[in-house]
């Protein structure tokens, strides 16, 4: 695993935190993206682990973009 990739795992990692928070469910997965670090949609939108929040997203019911 290189630097970046890394980094993306430790980014994704957060993301399940904060879509599963009780607090933050009014987050959209994009401002989720946002808040952990990614500075574009289609950076975030590339990156492996992208699924998992769909799934997140859907078993939660936060609203998506």
């Amino acid at each position: 695993m290189n630097y970046f990739e890394y980094i993306n795992l430790l980014r994704i990692e957060e993301a399940k935190i904060l879509l599963v928070d009780a607090e933050r469910k009014s987050m959209n997965i994009i401002e989720v993206a946002y808040t952990v670090g990614y500075n574009t949609k289609n950076t975030f939108n590339n990156v492996e682990g992208l699924l998992v929040l769909h799934q997140l997203n859907i078993a939660s019911k936060i609203r998506f973009v």
